[in-house]
């Protein structure tokens, strides 16, 4: 007994060992070698050396390959990724993207790029549901801040365009808002915010509000003084009488008295008596030429005293005539330098320079010449991996400070960024002002040894933008350094990039997927001794002197600095000055929008689009760019569609067709005539029934308004009369004296079969008398 039971337990044991160790159910075909691997492969929707692992429920088919699981035939709709482990962006159109991620039916609203990371042109914000501002040029603004990248359209300004210059005749600066040409007769400031004096004639000046000129008796800048003491008109500066004073009267302003003993008035510059003998003799001098007269015998002389000598009295008017002849001529000699010294008002002005009039069309007078000059000096310096401490000269200021005759790191004039195995580097030179600038030197670390050296290879590759922003992906690519044969990078780097900005940035990066030349460093540096910016401090100037004012449809005013060409044309100029207005039929920005369906194909306003003459039919709007909404027609969407259109109010919106058709009763395209007489309903294809003496039916539903025709009923008279009855709507019965069942005609009432007996007549009615013959 004992050893019967001990052989079942070996049995079942063997039993056992074979059902651990058999095939797993999930090898294709049953098949696995001694460890239980499947030879052949896994059942689909397994994997694994024994297939015991479940394939992603996301795996297209639920197929993946057996080693290491990866979905053969892809995802399902919203998974990606090797085991399609990994939900596509909520971004992507519908959450559905291809295996890599990258969204494959577009994105959702607001939403750009291949994997649906960006905001649309027109939006920003983080889920890019802020919309830029409508007056940002272009309608494109930073994705993170909503700052207008290109500027503001015509007549406003701040960094998203929110502020209006209303009081600028013609636009202002994007930034400050400071208009960008005089400003309208009457007003001044930058702003053109002001009132000029009411005194002023003709305006007055922008930046100061001084008159360009006076009301005639006002004087001063802002024409705030009377020249009441002048017999005319004075100068509107200094108030000095122009012309001659009354006479009397002298001095610049012609408020001083002449001498009494003046006869004739006196000089207006010096008051000196216009009378021959003048105020050096005086009254008595006249006394002296009577007795030098009366000396010499000229009236009533005495012979015997004739001959005698010249009296005293005679000598002395002699001697006063010849003082009054000399000192008139002294004054005579020095007259200029009297004259200068007395009133320096009427010395002769200096000769005014004629400008050439070819120049003169280019020159703004009020522009302050310069030369090109280094516009980085001293300028605002960010790093973005700044040496960590302060016991090496490396900041990033030695960028801008002018100095690179020592171009070592013991120097002290280079800035080196924290050596730490980076990926990126970044150096960004703030100018604090929108500039137009001409090129852009760099000078790089050599250690003051011969070029090249063992540092190009940390400069090569390196990217150079200019930006309005802070962000390289707004910015403007200058340069992007790429040699072609190994180790060829200079030091010396002299950049032309003739554009418009205010930040300088220097980019280099080292990624640790891309294959770079032999001759690259393995991280990236910032080893910049110094960096120089030429050009005009005025974006509105160009020239070798920036004197030369840019033309005025440039956009923003910005002109190349060498050429004077503009860098784009404001919206509806074109060519290289933007002097050419849009070709017909095309207006706005580059001149690339074309005009919509102005009426009758006539041209639209060259700068934004507007249509003069009016909309063609089926559009609207200034632009005629929108189509008629729902229930309006015809030239600017003036008329409305037929209320007996099928679906009312619905159709064409040039035509005025009805879009399915008409309601029943109505014909014509339009739908506005009823069925023609005799026809009703749909498409008017139904005839009238049988109305009453042949009047027409209702166009709509047929009925038969006045009521059916002998023989007929219904309301549309189209039903003949029921046995026993006739006439009008089939209101009459037969007779009951009708043989046969008191039938009838339904249009007449004949019985059809005669008269029962004792009956006669058409419908019966008559009874036979029974009397005898």
């Amino acid at each position: 007994m004992f050893s019967l039971l001990w052989t079942w337990i070996l049995i079942i044991s063997l039993c056992c060992f074979h059902c651990n160790h058999g095939c797993n159910a999930n090898c294709k075909n049953n098949t696995c070698d001694a460890s239980n691997s499947c030879t052949e492969g896994c059942k689909d929707g397994y994997w694994g050396p024994t297939c015991t692992s479940n394939c992603s429920i996301s795996c297209f088919r639920k197929a993946c390959e057996q080693t290491y699981g990866r979905c053969i035939y892809g995802c399902i709709p919203g998974r990606y990724g090797d085991m399609c482990n990994e939900y596509c962006d909520s971004k992507c159109y519908e959450a559905v993207c291809f295996q890599n991620g990258t969204c494959s039916r577009g994105c959702v609203q607001n939403w750009t790029g291949h994997s649906c990371n960006r905001c649309v042109a027109t939006n920003f914000g983080t889920n890019c549901t802020d919309r830029c501002s409508v007056n940002c040029f272009q309608i494109a603004c930073n994705k993170e801040t909503g700052v207008c990248t290109y500027g503001c359209t015509t007549g406003f300004y701040g960094d998203v365009c929110d502020k209006q210059c209303s009081t600028c005749p013609i636009g202002c600066d994007r930034i400050s808002g400071v208009c960008s040409k005089e400003c309208s007769i009457g007003r001044y400031g930058e702003h053109c915010d002001k009132m000029c004096n009411v005194s002023c004639d003709n305006g007055c000046q922008k930046d100061t509000g001084v008159c360009n000129n006076c009301i005639i008796g006002l004087f001063g800048d802002v024409c705030g003084k009377e020249c009441s003491t002048c017999p005319a008109e004075c100068d509107r500066i200094t108030g000095e009488c122009i012309g001659e004073c009354t006479v009397g009267k002298f001095g610049k302003l012609c408020n001083i008295t002449c001498d009494l003993e003046c006869e004739n008035g006196c000089s207006r510059i010096t008051g000196v008596c216009n009378n021959r003998c003048e105020d050096f003799c005086n009254k008595s001098c006249n006394n002296f030429e009577k007795e030098s007269a009366n000396a010499a015998g000229v009236k009533g002389s005495d012979d015997s005293k004739s001959a005698k000598m010249p009296t005293v009295y005679g000598l002395i008017a002699v001697l006063c005539i010849s003082i009054c002849i000399h000192a008139g001529t002294i004054f005579w000699i020095f007259r200029k330098r009297f004259i200068s010294k007395v009133d320096t008002s009427c010395s002769s002005s200096p000769k005014e320079t004629i400008p050439d009039p070819e120049i003169q069309d280019k020159v703004d007078n009020s522009t302050v010449y310069q030369e090109l000059e280094n516009l980085a000096h001293r300028r605002p310096v960010f790093e973005l991996h700044p040496w960590p401490t302060t016991d090496r000269d490396y900041g990033s200021q030695n960028a801008v400070d002018g100095l690179y005759t020592d171009r070592s790191a013991a120097g002290g004039q280079c800035s080196i960024s924290a050596d730490n195995n980076y990926t990126e580097a970044l150096l960004r030179i703030d100018l604090e002002a929108v500039v137009s600038i001409s090129y852009i030197t760099i000078y790089f670390r050599t250690e003051n040894q011969q070029r090249p050296t063992v540092h190009s290879s940390k400069m090569a590759g390196f990217f150079l933008y200019v930006s309005n922003t802070t962000s390289i992906n707004d910015g403007y690519l200058c340069y992007h350094e790429i040699q072609n044969e190994v180790g060829t990078p200079s030091e010396n780097q002299n950049i032309s990039c003739s554009v418009h900005g205010r930040y300088i940035i220097f980019y280099n990066e080292r990624r640790p997927e891309v294959v770079y030349p032999d001759y690259y460093s393995e991280f990236a540096h910032n080893e910049v001794c110094e960096v120089e910016v030429y050009g005009c401090r005025e974006p509105g100037n160009f020239g070798e002197k920036c004197s030369l004012t840019c033309p005025e449809n440039c956009q923003e005013k910005r002109c190349n600095i060498s050429t004077g060409f503009c860098l784009g044309c404001l919206p509806g100029y074109k060519g290289p000055s933007c002097k050419d207005v849009c070709d017909e039929l095309t207006f706005g920005l580059e001149c690339a929008s074309n005009c919509s369906r102005c009426r009758n194909g006539t041209p639209c306003h060259h700068e934004n689009g507007t249509c003069l003459q009016g909309c063609d039919e089926g559009v609207s709007g200034d632009m005629c760019q929108s189509v008629c909404h729902d229930g309006y027609y015809g030239i600017t969407c003036s008329l409305r569609c037929s209320k007996n259109c099928y679906v009312t109010s619905r159709c064409d919106r040039i035509t005025g067709k009805c879009v399915e058709g008409c309601k029943p009763g109505w014909r014509t395209d339009s739908c506005e005539l009823k069925c023609l007489d005799g026809y009703f309903g749909s498409e008017c294809r139904n005839k009238c029934g049988f109305c009453l003496n042949v009047s027409y039916c209702h166009h709509i539903n047929g009925s038969c308004l006045n009521g059916c025709s002998n023989g007929y009923k219904g309301g549309c008279c189209n039903e003949v009369c029921p046995k026993g009855y006739f006439g009008p709507d089939c209101l009459h019965k037969c007779s009951t004296y009708c043989t046969g069942n008191e039938s009838c005609n339904r249009f007449t009432g004949v019985c059809d079969e005669g008269c029962k007996d004792n009956w006669s007549g058409p419908i019966c009615g008559t009874r036979i008398s029974s009397g005898l013959f």
